[in-house]
Protein backbone atom coordinates (compact mmCIF):
# COMPACT_ATOMS: atom_id res chain seq x y z
CA UNK A 1 0.00 0.00 0.00
CA UNK A 2 1.32 3.45 -0.93
CA UNK A 3 2.22 5.85 1.84
CA UNK A 4 -0.32 8.45 0.72
CA UNK A 5 -3.14 5.89 0.79
CA UNK A 6 -2.11 4.69 4.25
CA UNK A 7 -1.99 8.31 5.43
CA UNK A 8 -5.50 8.96 4.08
CA UNK A 9 -6.91 5.90 5.84
CA UNK A 10 -5.12 6.74 9.07
CA UNK A 11 -6.41 10.32 8.94
CA UNK A 12 -9.94 9.04 8.38
CA UNK A 13 -9.76 7.03 11.60
CA UNK A 14 -8.03 9.82 13.50
CA UNK A 15 -10.77 12.26 12.55
CA UNK A 16 -13.45 9.70 13.41
CA UNK A 17 -12.20 9.27 16.97
CA UNK A 18 -11.67 12.98 17.40
CA UNK A 19 -15.28 13.66 16.38
CA UNK A 20 -16.98 10.54 17.77
CA UNK A 21 -14.72 9.52 20.63
CA UNK A 22 -17.26 10.29 23.35
CA UNK A 23 -19.96 8.35 21.50
CA UNK A 24 -17.59 5.45 21.02
CA UNK A 25 -16.62 5.46 24.70
CA UNK A 26 -20.21 5.35 25.92
CA UNK A 27 -21.04 2.50 23.52
CA UNK A 28 -18.19 0.26 24.69
CA UNK A 29 -18.51 -1.37 28.10
CA UNK A 30 -17.48 -4.63 29.66
CA UNK A 31 -14.76 -7.12 28.89
CA UNK A 32 -14.44 -9.37 25.85
CA UNK A 33 -15.11 -13.09 26.44
CA UNK A 34 -11.87 -13.98 24.64
CA UNK A 35 -9.75 -12.29 27.30
CA UNK A 36 -10.61 -15.01 29.82
CA UNK A 37 -8.56 -17.52 27.82
CA UNK A 38 -5.23 -15.71 28.17
CA UNK A 39 -2.66 -18.15 29.49
CA UNK A 40 -0.54 -15.35 30.95
CA UNK A 41 -3.50 -14.10 33.00
CA UNK A 42 -4.35 -17.58 34.24
CA UNK A 43 -0.78 -18.22 35.38
CA UNK A 44 -0.57 -14.89 37.16
CA UNK A 45 -3.82 -15.46 38.99
CA UNK A 46 -2.18 -18.55 40.48
CA UNK A 47 1.08 -16.81 41.40
CA UNK A 48 -0.50 -13.71 42.92
CA UNK A 49 2.36 -11.39 41.94
CA UNK A 50 1.66 -8.13 40.08
CA UNK A 51 1.73 -8.52 36.31
CA UNK A 52 3.54 -5.85 34.27
CA UNK A 53 1.04 -5.11 31.50
CA UNK A 54 1.22 -2.88 28.41
CA UNK A 55 -2.16 -2.32 26.74
CA UNK A 56 -1.50 -0.94 23.25
CA UNK A 57 -4.40 1.05 21.86
CA UNK A 58 -6.02 0.81 25.29
CA UNK A 59 -9.12 2.80 24.33
CA UNK A 60 -11.20 3.56 27.41
CA UNK A 61 -9.31 1.07 29.56
CA UNK A 62 -11.65 -1.90 29.64
CA UNK A 63 -8.78 -4.38 29.85
CA UNK A 64 -7.55 -2.72 33.06
CA UNK A 65 -11.03 -3.14 34.51
CA UNK A 66 -11.05 -6.76 33.39
CA UNK A 67 -7.81 -7.41 35.29
CA UNK A 68 -9.26 -5.82 38.41
CA UNK A 69 -12.51 -7.75 38.22
CA UNK A 70 -10.56 -10.98 37.72
CA UNK A 71 -8.60 -10.24 40.89
CA UNK A 72 -5.27 -10.02 39.07
CA UNK A 73 -2.73 -7.59 40.58
CA UNK A 74 -1.18 -5.61 37.73
CA UNK A 75 1.12 -2.71 37.08
CA UNK A 76 -0.75 -1.43 34.05
CA UNK A 77 0.38 0.98 31.33
CA UNK A 78 -2.07 1.94 28.59
CA UNK A 79 -0.95 3.55 25.33
CA UNK A 80 -3.60 5.44 23.38
CA UNK A 81 -3.36 8.12 20.70
CA UNK A 82 -6.94 9.45 21.04
CA UNK A 83 -6.92 12.01 23.83
CA UNK A 84 -10.65 11.48 24.38
CA UNK A 85 -10.25 7.74 24.96
CA UNK A 86 -7.01 8.22 26.91
CA UNK A 87 -8.87 10.53 29.28
CA UNK A 88 -11.65 7.96 29.68
CA UNK A 89 -9.03 5.31 30.47
CA UNK A 90 -7.39 7.60 33.02
CA UNK A 91 -10.74 8.09 34.72
CA UNK A 92 -11.21 4.33 34.94
CA UNK A 93 -7.76 3.87 36.42
CA UNK A 94 -8.39 6.52 39.06
CA UNK A 95 -11.32 4.48 40.35
CA UNK A 96 -9.57 1.07 40.31
CA UNK A 97 -10.51 -1.20 43.17
CA UNK A 98 -7.49 -3.51 43.01
CA UNK A 99 -5.44 -3.72 46.19
CA UNK A 100 -2.13 -4.29 44.42
CA UNK A 101 -0.75 -2.58 41.35
CA UNK A 102 -0.51 0.74 39.59
CA UNK A 103 -2.01 2.41 36.55
CA UNK A 104 -0.74 4.86 33.95
CA UNK A 105 -1.95 6.11 30.56
CA UNK A 106 0.50 7.37 27.95
CA UNK A 107 -0.81 9.52 25.10
CA UNK A 108 1.09 8.30 22.06
CA UNK A 109 1.30 6.05 19.00
CA UNK A 110 3.58 3.01 19.09
CA UNK A 111 3.76 2.78 15.30
CA UNK A 112 5.14 6.31 15.01
CA UNK A 113 7.19 6.50 18.21
CA UNK A 114 8.38 3.04 19.31
CA UNK A 115 10.36 4.59 22.15
CA UNK A 116 7.28 5.48 24.20
CA UNK A 117 7.67 2.24 26.22
CA UNK A 118 10.77 0.37 27.38
CA UNK A 119 11.85 -2.80 25.52
CA UNK A 120 11.46 -6.17 27.25
CA UNK A 121 9.82 -4.57 30.28
CA UNK A 122 6.43 -6.30 30.32
CA UNK A 123 5.12 -9.74 31.30
CA UNK A 124 2.09 -9.25 29.10
CA UNK A 125 1.60 -6.97 26.11
CA UNK A 126 -1.88 -6.89 24.60
CA UNK A 127 -3.05 -5.33 21.35
CA UNK A 128 -6.82 -5.71 21.19
CA UNK A 129 -9.06 -3.98 18.67
CA UNK A 130 -6.12 -2.17 17.08
CA UNK A 131 -4.58 -4.04 14.16
CA UNK A 132 -7.71 -3.76 12.01
CA UNK A 133 -7.20 0.01 12.02
CA UNK A 134 -3.61 -0.18 10.73
CA UNK A 135 -3.51 0.26 6.93
CA UNK A 136 -1.28 -2.03 4.90
CA UNK A 137 0.14 -5.46 5.69
CA UNK A 138 3.71 -4.27 6.22
CA UNK A 139 2.56 -1.59 8.68
CA UNK A 140 0.62 -4.20 10.62
CA UNK A 141 3.71 -6.41 10.69
CA UNK A 142 5.77 -3.45 11.92
CA UNK A 143 3.33 -2.82 14.76
CA UNK A 144 3.44 -6.47 15.81
CA UNK A 145 7.24 -6.42 15.77
CA UNK A 146 7.30 -3.23 17.87
CA UNK A 147 4.82 -4.75 20.31
CA UNK A 148 6.89 -7.90 20.64
CA UNK A 149 9.98 -5.88 21.49
CA UNK A 150 8.24 -4.80 24.70
CA UNK A 151 7.88 -8.39 25.97
CA UNK A 152 10.45 -9.69 28.44
CA UNK A 153 11.85 -13.21 28.26
CA UNK A 154 9.13 -15.72 29.13
CA UNK A 155 6.46 -13.04 28.71
CA UNK A 156 3.49 -13.03 26.36
CA UNK A 157 2.14 -10.96 23.49
CA UNK A 158 -1.59 -11.31 22.82
CA UNK A 159 -3.27 -10.01 19.65
CA UNK A 160 -6.87 -9.88 18.50
CA UNK A 161 -7.61 -9.93 14.78
CA UNK A 162 -11.07 -8.82 13.74
CA UNK A 163 -12.71 -11.20 11.26
CA UNK A 164 -15.83 -9.14 10.70
CA UNK A 165 -16.45 -10.34 7.13
CA UNK A 166 -17.31 -13.75 8.57
CA UNK A 167 -20.19 -12.19 10.53
CA UNK A 168 -23.16 -11.71 8.15
CA UNK A 169 -24.49 -8.53 9.78
CA UNK A 170 -21.11 -6.79 9.71
CA UNK A 171 -20.30 -8.13 6.25
CA UNK A 172 -23.49 -6.53 4.87
CA UNK A 173 -22.74 -3.27 6.67
CA UNK A 174 -19.14 -2.95 5.49
CA UNK A 175 -18.36 -1.04 2.30
CA UNK A 176 -15.63 -1.72 -0.24
CA UNK A 177 -13.84 0.78 -2.46
CA UNK A 178 -16.68 0.81 -4.99
CA UNK A 179 -19.13 2.39 -2.57
CA UNK A 180 -20.14 6.04 -2.88
CA UNK A 181 -19.11 6.74 0.71
CA UNK A 182 -15.63 5.30 0.16
CA UNK A 183 -15.14 7.38 -2.98
CA UNK A 184 -16.35 10.51 -1.20
CA UNK A 185 -14.16 10.03 1.87
CA UNK A 186 -11.03 8.64 0.20
CA UNK A 187 -11.03 9.91 -3.37
CA UNK A 188 -8.36 8.29 -5.54
CA UNK A 189 -7.00 6.35 -2.55
CA UNK A 190 -9.78 3.77 -2.97
CA UNK A 191 -7.84 2.31 -5.91
CA UNK A 192 -5.03 1.24 -3.59
CA UNK A 193 -7.10 -0.63 -1.01
CA UNK A 194 -5.94 -4.16 -0.23
CA UNK A 195 -8.05 -7.34 0.05
CA UNK A 196 -9.97 -7.25 3.30
CA UNK A 197 -10.01 -3.43 3.50
CA UNK A 198 -13.42 -1.94 4.20
CA UNK A 199 -15.16 1.15 5.53
CA UNK A 200 -17.69 0.54 8.28
CA UNK A 201 -20.28 3.33 8.63
CA UNK A 202 -21.17 4.73 12.03
CA UNK A 203 -24.48 6.11 13.24
CA UNK A 204 -26.44 7.73 10.43
CA UNK A 205 -23.84 6.64 7.88
CA UNK A 206 -22.21 10.04 7.40
CA UNK A 207 -19.08 8.91 9.25
CA UNK A 208 -17.06 5.73 8.88
CA UNK A 209 -13.96 3.93 10.12
CA UNK A 210 -11.36 2.16 8.04
CA UNK A 211 -11.13 -1.48 9.10
CA UNK A 212 -9.24 -4.50 7.82
CA UNK A 213 -10.43 -8.11 7.96
CA UNK A 214 -7.49 -10.37 8.79
CA UNK A 215 -7.60 -13.85 7.30
CA UNK A 216 -6.09 -16.89 8.99
CA UNK A 217 -3.31 -16.86 6.40
CA UNK A 218 -2.45 -13.23 7.09
CA UNK A 219 -2.47 -13.93 10.83
CA UNK A 220 0.38 -16.39 10.32
CA UNK A 221 2.23 -13.84 8.18
CA UNK A 222 2.00 -11.19 10.90
CA UNK A 223 3.92 -13.28 13.41
CA UNK A 224 5.90 -15.61 11.16
CA UNK A 225 9.32 -14.03 11.64
CA UNK A 226 9.17 -13.45 15.40
CA UNK A 227 11.42 -15.49 17.72
CA UNK A 228 8.49 -16.81 19.75
CA UNK A 229 6.68 -19.88 20.87
CA UNK A 230 3.07 -19.55 19.71
CA UNK A 231 1.15 -20.60 22.79
CA UNK A 232 -2.08 -21.02 20.84
CA UNK A 233 -4.80 -19.35 18.84
CA UNK A 234 -8.53 -19.30 19.53
CA UNK A 235 -11.72 -17.59 18.44
CA UNK A 236 -14.21 -15.75 20.60
CA UNK A 237 -16.52 -12.73 20.88
CA UNK A 238 -19.56 -11.52 19.01
CA UNK A 239 -22.88 -13.29 18.61
CA UNK A 240 -21.22 -16.19 16.86
CA UNK A 241 -18.36 -16.53 19.32
CA UNK A 242 -16.06 -16.34 16.28
CA UNK A 243 -15.70 -12.60 15.68
CA UNK A 244 -12.09 -12.27 16.83
CA UNK A 245 -9.14 -14.53 16.15
CA UNK A 246 -6.71 -14.39 19.06
CA UNK A 247 -3.01 -15.19 18.94
CA UNK A 248 -0.95 -15.54 22.11
CA UNK A 249 2.82 -15.69 21.69
CA UNK A 250 5.51 -16.30 24.29
CA UNK A 251 8.99 -14.86 24.01
CA UNK A 252 11.29 -17.87 24.05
Amino acid sequence: MRDDTAAALDLLNHDFYEARGKEFDTSRHGSWPGWKSLAAVTATRASGRPLAVADLGCGNGRFATFLDEAGIPANYVGLERSWILARACSQRLSSRQTATGSGLVVLGDLLRHPGWLQPQEFDLVVCFGVLHHVPGLERRRELVRSAFELVRSGGHLALSLWQFLDEPTLERKSLDGESALARRLLGEAVRDLEPGDRLIPWGDGSAARYCHHTSDEEASTLVGDLPTVETRRWRSDGRSGQLNLYLELRRA
